[in-house]
């Protein structure tokens, strides 16, 4: 094998270390991009390099069509680890039918008038050495199950409109 690009979900260090040892001569790269940046808004050779961690791997940085900003809780810039925010033509216009959704997740861009921002959700910290992300996690209890993003508090409410439930939590396990 010369190249291997993987999307969709994320990769493994031990599905990087597999890959590896069966094509030594290989790349990997790694592509990440949620469905409301055009899928792959960040790309890059998959590397497990950097600050010694074996518990991520680097998901590149931004396409030319992107453009990244990291924020931390209270939407201040981060510089080294937070939420990314996604913007730039690759860009979504919002969701269909879904006013109040778009509002809270297509949030203007501070310094650029009439530039949005897409609220990926997604927590990364950019490497040091490299300049590129790495994947840490989703923000809150969203996760996904089989590539389709589950937000646990909405199935919650619909379960507690069923008749006899009293309460529900619903909780996602790897």
């Amino acid at each position: 094998c010369r190249t291997l690009v993987v999307g969709g979900e994320k990769l493994r260090p031990e599905l990087v270390r597999y890959w590896k040892t069966r094509c030594p001569e290989g790349n990997i790269f790694n592509e990440y991009g949620p469905t409301e940046a055009t899928v792959g808004c960040c790309v890059g050779e998959a590397s497990l390099a950097g600050n010694g961690s074996d518990t991520a791997v680097t998901i590149g940085t931004a396409t030319p069509n992107a453009v990244l900003h990291l924020v931390g809780e209270r939407q201040e810039t981060a510089e080294h680890a937070g939420e990314l925010l996604i913007g730039g033509k690759c860009l979504a216009r919002g969701y269909l039918v879904a006013p109040a959704a778009t509002a809270e997740k297509f949030v203007p861009s501070p310094g650029t008038f009439g530039e949005r921002l897409y609220c990926s959700g997604d927590w990364v910290e950019r490497t040091a050495e490299l300049q590129d992300y790495r994947f840490l996690g989703r923000r809150g209890r969203q996760c996904k199950v089989n590539g389709i993003r589950i937000e646990p508090e909405e199935v919650e409410r619909i379960l507690r409109r069923v008749a006899g439930v009293m309460a529900a939590f619903v909780l996602s396990i790897e």
